[in-house]
C-alpha cells in the first residue's frame, strides 16, 4: 500500500448518518470495562490464591517449589489471560459492544462495511490495546484523529460509532442475504 493511497484509507468517510464516538464517550466506557475488569479479576485472583495457596504453601516447606512467589506470578498469568479475554471475546462474539459500549450505546465496526468485527480484527484489536498499555502516549491517538480512531482501531481497521446511528443490519453478525426476485 502506498503512502498515498494509506492516506487515502485514513480518511474513508463513515456513511451518512453514522456518528463516530467521542473521547470522553469512550474514555467512559472504558473505565465502565476496567470497573468490571477489576471485580472479575479480584474473583480470579482470589480464587487461585485459594485454591492454590495450600498445595503452594506445603510443597514449598518440601521443598519442592519456592517461597510461594509462584501463586502471585501464577495470578498475574491469569488476571492476563482474563483481560486478554475479555476485550477479544466481547467485539468478537457480541458484535462490536463490551459492557461499558453497550451501557453508553456505542458499538465497534469495521471501518469498511460498518459489520462488528471478526476474530482477526478482534485479535488485531486487542494487540492495539495491548501496544497503548505499553506504549501510554499512544492513548493519546484520538485526540488528534479523524473518526477519533485509537492506534487499536488502525491496526484493526474498526472505528467506533455511536449504536443508534447505525442501520440495524450493521448490528447483526451476518448480513442477510439479499434475495433476487
Amino acid at each position: 500500500m502506498t503512502v498515498k493511497e494509506k492516506k487515502k484509507h485514513d480518511l474513508i468517510p463513515l456513511p451518512h448518518g453514522v456518528q463516530p464516538a467521542s473521547v470522553g464517550t469512550r474514555i467512559a466506557t472504558f473505565l465502565i470495562d476496567s470497573l468490571a475488569l477489576t471485580l472479575v479479576n479480584a474473583a480470579a485472583g482470589l480464587a487461585t490464591y485459594f485454591l492454590f495457596y495450600t498445595s503452594f504453601d506445603q510443597l514449598s516447606e518440601s521443598g519442592l517449589v519456592g517461597t510461594g512467589w509462584e501463586v502471585v506470578y501464577l495470578i498475574g498469568v491469569i488476571i492476563t489471560l482474563v483481560n486478554i479475554g475479555y476485550f477479544l471475546l466481547s467485539w468478537w462474539l457480541w458484535n462490536g459492544l463490551t459492557i461499558g459500549k453497550r451501557a453508553l450505546g456505542l458499538r465497534v465496526v469495521q471501518m469498511e462495511t460498518l459489520e462488528p468485527p471478526s476474530l482477526s480484527k478482534s485479535i488485531l484489536r486487542t494487540m492495539g490495546y495491548l501496544t497503548w498499555n505499553y506504549f501510554f502516549p499512544l492513548v493519546f491517538v484520538p485526540l488528534f484523529t479523524e473518526h477519533k480512531r485509537g492506534i487499536q482501531d488502525y491496526l484493526a481497521g474498526t472505528v467506533v460509532v455511536q449504536d443508534n446511528t447505525l442501520p440495524d443490519w450493521a448490528k447483526q453478525k451476518h448480513k442477510p442475504k439479499r434475495t433476487s426476485a
